[in-house]
């Protein structure tokens, strides 16, 4: 074989080379952009994550609040219920103790009333 033969061969070899170095490049082009791609939507579900965990500390405040007033008002009604227990049982004591003041019940509400009416 001679030189030029062999030369040839070499820069066929070469031009071989350059092509698959290019569709090696193309690749790593449209490799190297899809991660960009794959990169932004990472980042805008990053973002939206971060939203709604806001959203969700945020409602979890606004429920520990609510279940503290919650909280506030059944002890308040609990309160209510223990007096009006303790009324009642104190009445009904009275009203054994006193059993003539039941016989005056109605004429002491009508009076009540009429102190009431001219107070007013």
């Amino acid at each position: 074989m001679d030189y030029n033969e062999r030369f040839g061969q070499i820069e066929a070899l070469l031009a071989d080379l350059l092509r698959r170095m290019d569709r090696q490049a193309e690749q790593m082009d449209r490799q190297s952009g899809q991660i960009d791609d794959i990169i932004g939507i990472l980042k805008i579900s990053d973002a939206r994550q971060t939203r709604v965990e806001e959203r969700q500390d945020a409602m979890l405040v606004r429920i520990e609040q609510q279940g503290e007033r919650l909280d506030k008002l059944l002890q308040t009604q609990m309160k209510m219920l223990e007096m009006m227990s303790y009324n009642a049982n104190r009445t009904d004591e009275l009203e054994r103790k006193f059993p003539i003041l039941t016989a005056y019940e109605a004429r002491f509400q009508r009076l009540e009333a009429a102190v009431f009416n001219k107070a007013s």
